[in-house]
């Protein structure tokens, strides 16, 4: 019976675990912290977002409230007595029905042809009077299919009120008026109901009157609001203005107006809130991004020890062998990190100790810092190659011109007693992969063999078309790395392609070299292959599926470049990113802003379309994929049906679903400032 040692179990789990969590968390941790390092948060995007969406919530509920009277409005429209002229049974039809809502102060009926009000509840039944019909009939003309609201006006009795107006008859021509007749506290409710405790809130009606106000009702009903309201009601149906109160508060105010009535509701804040820095909310987002890899750390562990518990029955032995193997790649990935963090840290120490003294000169180690969170990521990178789970740019490529280009790279990697031949095939057929990542399978298979190869050596690397074999659907590339090395073992090339499975010392290697490699040639539709011999060397074959070429198809010669030059923005060319963590927004904005973007932002898919329906002239939206609520791919679809002419381009710090039947391009976490800029510049060169 074999004993199993639990302490020695867990703590491989634990070492595991945070092997894991560091190499998908750290790098993004590690960017934000070097950029909320540098700078101070700007919540002003924010709070101007979050202003406006709380007078539009105002100015929907009042919406609401008054399609209500609406509906009521029509089927009262409708009542046999009408139609039959009984204006006895009409009236006390009216008042059953007004009775049943306190905010209804009257109804009235005007006959259009007769230029005659036939009744009104504020009068006695049976008494009409005659009234000058020119304006009922041009209210009737606007309210044939919908109700029309007025302003605030004088009734009758001398008290203010709000009146609503229906056309009843076939048209062109109608021939009665519905007048009702309602008491502006039912808007004054709603406005209390849903506007901030803190400032000015108000609804204003088409000629700039005070229908509602948070402070100082019901003395302000009827009169006009301030020259800012004016001002901003007669240049745009929504937006953000700076202005003072009746009660001489400086502040910003966000307003959107009505399509159903043309009343616009303004929710004033601060100014405070928009001009003065928000210096607070930089330790808020370290703490919440603190809390969130705490309880990271908690769900990993307890999902890993739930599955490890439920398979420990029939795979104890195999998970042993398996934790023994991640216990070596651990050791690795630690000592791997420990370098990085060494590197960011003692940096970033001596940046921050010569700022304090006034030297500026910290340049050197800014970039250090910035090259350890840069390797940071590249290890995250290689965690995906070897799940197949990496972000693939495939295009077609000729291979044979890419390992041309190769040629100065890999005599700069490989020692000087190594020598490189290649045995590329004439006629080649084009690929279609990711240019880079092939790049780097090559790369990675040359450092292999050179660490096979500790006395020199001779490196070959040979292209060749291989036609489809039985039971395939296509024929193939073949790039085969050979090298003259020390070999392996039948067993040691049975696990080879095994993630986190090496040979090496401690530090000295991950295992994830060959598994990163298998998985790009398998999710390019490949497969990778491996033929060894103790002592006689190595070779490692990558299948890629030959690619026939439409008309006008380019084929890639090299890879991307990557110059250090970034691209310049535009303020007219508006941006808008949608990302549900606080710190990584912050960060874009800022990034963008810096090289000349005009930027929006929100933080969900709910508050990023209000902001594309408000919002005129929006080129692009960059949104995260995987957000609470609304997914970043749900939000695109619905900003294509509500405003086809922006485009949605996506970032996320996930990969691409292979399911997933969307071939825009993804930018990937961590970036940097540059990448961002370059990225967004090819959005919008696409989007034209």
């Amino acid at each position: 019976m074999q004993v199993i040692d639990t302490s020695q179990r867990f703590g491989l789990g634990w070492r595991m675990l945070f092997a894991l969590i560091a190499a998908t968390m750290l790098p993004l941790a590690i960017y934000a912290f070097i950029t909320i390092s540098l700078d101070y948060r700007d919540d002003r995007v924010t709070t101007e977002t979050a202003t406006l969406a709380r007078a539009r919530q105002i100015g929907d509920r009042v919406d609401t409230r008054l399609e209500a009277t609406a509906a009521t409005m029509r089927a009262l429209s409708t009542i046999r007595s009408i139609k039959a002229r009984n204006w006895s049974e009409a009236y006390d039809r009216s008042a059953e029905i007004a009775a049943l809502d306190p905010d209804w102060k009257s109804v009235a009926l005007i006959d259009l042809k007769e230029d005659t009000e036939l009744f009104d509840l504020r009068r006695p039944k049976g008494q009409s009077r005659h009234i000058d019909g020119t304006t009922a009939r041009a209210l009737a003309v606007r309210s044939r299919t919908v109700p029309t609201f007025s302003g605030v006006v004088a009734g009758p009795d001398r008290q203010f009120e709000i009146q609503a107006f229906l056309a009843i008859g076939a048209a062109p021509g109608s021939t009665y008026l519905l007048k009702v007749s309602l008491n502006p506290q039912l808007v004054q409710r709603i406005l209390l109901a849903s506007a901030p405790h803190e400032g000015v809130s108000a609804v204003v009606d088409r000629n700039g009157l005070f229908i509602a106000r948070s402070k100082g009702w019901p003395e302000r009903l009827g009169t006009p609001g301030t020259i800012y309201v004016q001002n901003a009601i007669a240049h745009g149906r929504s937006g953000l203005y700076k202005g003072v109160t009746w009660e001489g508060f400086p502040n910003y105010t966000a307003f959107t107006t009505s399509p159903l009535t043309g009343w616009s509701s303004h929710v004033a804040v601060s100014s405070a809130l928009i001009d003065t820095p928000q210096t607070s909310g930089r330790l808020a987002s370290i703490l919440a991004a603190l809390a969130s890899l705490a309880l990271a750390v908690l769900l990993t562990f307890v999902i890993l020890n739930l599955v490890a518990q439920r398979r420990a029955a029939d795979q104890r032995a195999q998970q042993m062998g398996r934790l023994e193997a991640v216990g070596q790649l651990t050791g690795g990935i630690a000592h791997d990190f420990n370098n990085m963090l060494a590197i960011i840290i003692g940096s970033l120490d001596l940046a921050q100790r010569r700022f304090t003294k006034g030297d500026t000169d910290i340049g050197r180690y800014l970039d250090n810092a910035m090259g350890g969170a840069h390797r940071a990521a590249d290890l995250t990178r290689r965690l995906l190659a070897f799940s197949r789970r990496q972000s693939l740019t495939p295009a077609p490529v000729d291979t044979n011109q890419l390992i041309s280009t190769m040629g100065e790279l890999l005599h700069r990697t490989l020692a000087a007693d190594i020598t490189i031949a290649t045995r590329l095939a004439a006629d080649l057929w084009p690929t279609f992969v990711d240019a880079a990542e092939l790049e780097n399978a090559i790369l990675n298979l040359a450092i292999n063999a050179r660490d096979a190869m500790p006395d020199g050596g001779t490196l070959t690397i040979t292209t060749a078309n291989v036609d489809r074999r039985p039971g395939e659907k296509a024929d193939h590339v073949a790039i085969t790395v050979t090298d003259t090395g020390t070999g392996m073992t039948p067993d040691v090339v049975s696990r080879a392609f095994e993630p986190f499975f090496t040979t090496k010392d401690v530090g000295r290697g991950t295992g994830l070299g060959l598994s990163q490699i298998h998985g790009f040639a398998v999710q390019s539709g490949g497969e990778a292959l491996i033929s060894s011999q103790p002592g006689k060397g190595t070779a490692v074959t990558i299948l890629l599926p030959r690619h026939r070429l439409r008309t006008g198809e380019l084929i890639q010669t090299q890879t991307s470049l990557k110059d250090g030059q970034t691209p310049e923005g535009k303020p007219e060319e508006i941006i808008l990113v949608v990302e549900d963590e606080d710190q990584v927004r912050t960060t874009t904005v800022e990034a963008l802003r810096s090289i000349g973007f005009t930027v929006l932002h929100a933080a969900d898919g709910e508050d990023a379309l209000i902001i594309v329906q408000r919002w005129p002239g929006i080129r692009i939206v960059l949104t995260d994929i995987v957000m609470p609520g609304m997914s970043g791919r749900e939000l695109a679809k619905r900003i294509a049906r509500l405003q086809p002419a922006i485009r949605t381009f996506f970032v996320s710090g996930f990969e691409r679903d292979e399911n997933e039947q969307d071939d825009r391009p993804i930018l990937r976490k961590p970036f940097s400032v540059a990448e961002l800029a370059r990225f967004v510049r090819s959005a919008l060169d696409e989007s034209r």
